[in-house]
C-alpha cells in the first residue's frame, strides 16, 4: 500500500467536511487513517489516490466510509441529570403550556373527542436508539395526562446501520444496566438475553437518516429525511421541537460549522423550547439566543418565548444572520 502524503490526507478531510461537517483534530487523524486503509482494502485498492477518487463519485462507498467513522458509543440514561431535569422540571412545564393554550380539558374517557396536542422531541445524532428510547421514557413518566398528549420523537443519524439496529428496539443485556428497575418494568419486555422496548413506546419514535449539513431551517421551514426504506420524505422543522438533544455531536465539527449548528438548533426550537448539549459541549464559546437554566447540576438551554427590544415592544426573536449560505 503506498504511503498516505500529507497534501493527500488533508484532501480527504476536506471532501468529508464537505459533505458532513465532520472534521479531525490532531488526536483524531490516526482513526481516520486506519479507516481510510480498511475501506481500501474492502475494495481491493492499494492508492489513496485511487481510493479518493473513488470517495468522490461513488456515494455508497463515501456512506460506508462514514459508517465506519461515526462513532456508535451509547446507552440507556447517559448523563442522567437530563433524564431527571425532563421528567421533574421540563414535562410538566410543557405539559401545563400546551395545556393553557388548547384548553383541553385533562379527564380520562374517551379521547376521540378532542385532538391531542403533539409534544415534539428530536433527538440529533441517535445512534442505535438508546438516547431516543431515555427520552420517551422520561417524557411519559413526567406528563401528568398522557391521554392528551401525542409524543413524536424524531430520531436522526447519518448512520444507516446505526438506525437499522435501533428500530428493531432490541438491546442486548448488557445494555441495561444504567435503566432504573421501574422503567424496565414499565416500558421493556425481557426476552432471552436482552430486552425489547414496548411497542407502545417504540411508535412514538421515527428514525430518519440526516445529515445535519443540509439542516437549514430557513430555507422553507423545512428539510429532506431519509426513512430506512430509502424513501424521502420533507419534514418540518422551523420552530417545530419542544425539546432538543444534540450531545456530543458538535464536538467532531470544526468552529464555524458548530456556530451554524447552534444558530440552525436555534431556529428549530419553538420559542420558549429546550435545547440539551454534551457535557463538553458548552455554549459560552458561540454567539447565541438562549437562556442558561440551571436544573439541579444540569445545564439547560431555553430559546425565550419573546425578547423586548427598546422602543419596538415585544416579538419573536429568530437568527437569520449566521447560517450557512
Amino acid at each position: 500500500m503506498h504511503s498516505l502524503s500529507a497534501q493527500m490526507l488533508d484532501s480527504f478531510q476536506r471532501l468529508i467536511c464537505e459533505r458532513c461537517l465532520m472534521s479531525f483534530t490532531q488526536s483524531r487523524l490516526g482513526k481516520l487513517k486506519t479507516h481510510l486503509r480498511h475501506r481500501m482494502g474492502v475494495n481491493e485498492l492499494s492508492s489513496y489516490e485511487d481510493y479518493y477518487r473513488l470517495l468522490k463519485k461513488d456515494e455508497n462507498e463515501f456512506n460506508a466510509l462514514i459508517e465506519d467513522i461515526a462513532t456508535k458509543e451509547t446507552y440507556f440514561f447517559r448523563i442522567p441529570g437530563q433524564f431527571h431535569a425532563i421528567r421533574e422540571y421540563l414535562s410538566p412545564m410543557i405539559e401545563k403550556r400546551l395545556l393553557d393554550n388548547s384548553k383541553i380539558p385533562p379527564l380520562q374517557g374517551d379521547t376521540n373527542k378532542f385532538k391531542k396536542t403533539p409534544i415534539r422531541i428530536w433527538s440529533i445524532g441517535c445512534s442505535t436508539g438508546e438516547e431516543a428510547c431515555t427520552i420517551a421514557m422520561a417524557i411519559m413518566e413526567g406528563i401528568k395526562y398522557p391521554h392528551v398528549h401525542d409524543v413524536e420523537i424524531l430520531a436522526s443519524d447519518i448512520s444507516r446501520q446505526a438506525l437499522n439496529k435501533a428500530s428493531t428496539g432490541f438491546y442486548e443485556a448488557s445494555s441495561l444496566k444504567k435503566i432504573p428497575a421501574c422503567y424496565k418494568t414499565r416500558y421493556m419486555k425481557m426476552i432471552g438475553d436482552g430486552a425489547v422496548i414496548a411497542d407502545d413506546l417504540l411508535r412514538k419514535i421515527s428514525f430518519r437518516i440526516f445529515n445535519l449539513r443540509n439542516l437549514d431551517p430557513i430555507r422553507d421551514g423545512t428539510c429532506l429525511f431519509t426513512r430506512l426504506d430509502g424513501t424521502v420524505e420533507k419534514l418540518a422543522v422551523f420552530e417545530r421541537f419542544d425539546i432538543i438533544f444534540c450531545r456530543n455531536v458538535m464536538i467532531y465539527f470544526d468552529f464555524p460549522s458548530q456556530q451554524r449548528l447552534v444558530d440552525s438548533l436555534y431556529e428549530c426550537l419553538k420559542p420558549g423550547g429546550y435545547l440539551f448539549t454534551g457535557d463538553a459541549e458548552i455554549l459560552h464559546i458561540y454567539k447565541h439566543g438562549f437562556e442558561n437554566i440551571r436544573y439541579k447540576e444540569t445545564n439547560i438551554y431555553k430559546k425565550p418565548e419573546t425578547i423586548n427590544f427598546s422602543g419596538k415592544g415585544k416579538e419573536i426573536w429568530t437568527i437569520k444572520s449566521c447560517l450557512k449560505p
